[in-house]
């Protein structure tokens, strides 16, 4: 763990099937290791949302990596994805 920091990573959006597997795809490729997840489904949908018969979800990672950490760019590219609302890095 030398030289590792320790980062919380928030993404708030869609429920949608392979999600979490693709968020940890792309911080494994980011040499980014996930400590701990913490995961809030809620029934409320917001009402713009045509997907109605799906959840809102918000994901908290507990992430190390090394010092070249960048969270501009990990929120700028995690804000892309389709079911992705919200990104918060810290």
């Amino acid at each position: 763990m030398r030289g590792r920091e320790r980062h919380l990573i928030t993404l708030t959006g869609l429920s949608s099937h392979g999600l979490l597997e693709q968020i940890s795809a792309y911080l494994e490729q980011g040499k980014i290791e996930i400590r701990k997840i913490t995961i809030k489904e809620h029934e409320h949908v917001p009402l713009h949302e045509v997907h109605s018969n799906r959840q809102t979800i918000e994901i908290f990672l507990e992430v190390l990596s090394s010092s070249d950490f960048d969270p501009v760019r990990i929120a700028a590219e995690l804000r892309q994805w389709e079911d992705v609302a919200a990104v918060s890095v810290e």
